[in-house]
C-alpha cells in the first residue's frame, strides 16, 4: 500500500516471506539488506506506518530531523533518482493557518533567494490523504553535518574555521535581508 515497491518486487518478496516462513522483523531486514527498503522504510512499516512514505512522485528515505514546526526527510525524486530534501508540517501544525503561513512564506522565500549560503526550495506542494491536505516544501539537499554535529566531533573550533562559518551564514543572511525577508530563528 505504500507504493515503495513495485507489483513485481512485492510478489517476489512476498514468495520469499512464505517460502521461508520469515517472521515480519526478519523480513524487513531482507528487504533492507536487498536494497529494496531503506531502514527508515521498513521501520516505517513494521509500525503499521504506510502512509506519506511516497509523496507526490518523491520516495522518502530517511528522517533527517524534527523541529518545531515540521519533519524534514530525504527524499529520491523516482524519475531522476536525485537526491531532495521534503519538508512536511507536523501533526499538530498543518492545519494552524498561522503555521502554515509560514511555511508558505519559507518557501516563497527558498524559491526567490538565490545565494550559496541559502537552501533553495524548488516546489510547494500539496499532498490530499484520507486525513486531509499536507503541503510540503522540496528543497535542494545539500549532503553535511550542522554544526552541532561537527562541534560534538571535533570539540570546539578553531577561531578562523569558526569565524568563517559566522561569514558564511552572515552573507546568507544579509542577502535575505537585502531582498526584505528575515529569518525568524536567527
Amino acid at each position: 500500500r505504500s507504493g515503495l515497491l513495485s507489483a513485481d518486487q512485492v510478489a517476489v518478496a512476498e514468495s520469499l516471506a512464505v517460502r521461508e516462513q520469515l517472521e515480519p522483523k526478519e523480513f524487513a531486514r531482507r528487504l533492507v539488506r536487498d536494497d529494496l527498503l531503506t531502514p527508515f522504510q521498513a521501520e516505517r512499516l513494521l509500525e503499521g506506518n504506510w502512509r506519506h512514505l511516497l509523496i507526490d512522485g518523491y520516495k522518502i528515505l530517511d528522517n533527517l530531523g524534527v523541529g518545531g514546526m515540521a519533519s524534514l526527510y530525504l527524499a529520491e525524486e523516482i524519475q531522476s533518482g536525485r537526491k531532495v530534501a521534503v519538508k512536511v508540517p507536523s501533526e499538530k501544525h498543518k492545519f494552524d493557518p498561522g503555521m502554515l503561513a509560514r511555511f508558505k512564506l519559507e518557501a516563497h522565500a527558498g524559491r526567490v533567494l538565490r545565494h550559496s549560503n541559502i537552501v533553495h526550495t524548488e516546489r510547494l506542494g500539496r499532498l490530499e490523504d484520507v486525513f486531509g491536505a499536507t503541503k510540503y516544501l522540496v528543497m535542494e539537499f545539500v549532503e553535511a553535518i550542522n554544526l552541532e554535529e561537527l562541534i560534538d566531533d571535533q570539540g570546539p573550533l578553531p577561531w578562523p574555521r569558526a569565524c568563517d562559518l559566522i561569514r558564511q551564514a552572515a552573507a546568507g543572511l544579509q542577502h535575505a535581508h537585502a531582498a526584505g525577508f528575515v529569518h525568524r530563528d536567527v
